[in-house]
């Protein structure tokens, strides 16, 4: 199982004292991004600020992130976050365009997409693109999110609670927690605790 840190900020200072908490140890850091329109509440974060913010920390070169859509129309934003930094992006499909362009763009900027479903809706839109996209996620509320990549037995299988494989193999499953920003001034996220803040009891 891999277990990557998830940023939720109002404001850049925020994010970077959020990403600072995690850097030590995390090989990919997890940025929702909200324009407040697909859903509540805004966050912080557009391509420029995330771009910026790379720029003056260059001790974050060697993490990659990944950006977490949650806006209208990602197809007229996803090229920014690419050229901006990201290494893996997650659209939604209820907000998805148009794939073909999605997959095209990602491929060209060599970097990872994956597309995420909220709960409430019907799992037989994700069937559509199976054959096309290699990571799909199920969006369990801003503060947990779980996806699952292709090759861990039949990924056409998609349960409709869990959004895992048939066969459930834990390499297959990557979990992101929004841990930083509910552990208190003694508490630090730790790769280790899935999600608890270390010297707290937990979220």
């Amino acid at each position: 199982m891999h277990i990557i840190p998830a940023v939720n900020a109002s404001t850049e200072a925020e994010a970077e004292q959020q990403i600072a908490k995690v850097a030590g140890f995390a090989h990919w850091i997890h940025i929702d991004v909200v324009d407040g329109k697909f859903t509540s509440p805004k966050t912080w974060g557009s391509a420029s600020e995330f771009k910026n913010l790379l720029e003056k920390n260059p001790h974050l070169k060697n993490i990659n992130f990944e950006i977490h859509l949650m806006v209208e129309n990602p197809d007229f934003v996803i090229e920014e976050w690419i050229h901006a930094g990201a290494m893996r992006v997650i659209v939604h499909v209820e907000a998805m365009k148009n794939a073909s362009k999605i997959l095209s763009v990602c491929q060209s900027g060599g970097v990872e997409a994956m597309l995420a479903i909220n709960p409430k809706t019907q799992t037989e839109n994700l069937s559509l693109h199976l054959d096309t996209f290699k990571y799909f996620g199920l969006h369990d509320g801003v503060e947990h999110y779980r996806s699952i990549g292709k090759g861990c037995g039949d990924e056409r299988a998609i349960s409709r609670d869990v959004l895992q494989c048939t066969i459930d193999r834990s390499e297959c499953i990557t979990h992101s927690y929004q841990c930083t920003s509910n552990c208190g001034a003694g508490g630090t996220c730790d790769e280790n605790t899935t999600g608890a803040c270390a010297g707290e009891g937990g979220t």
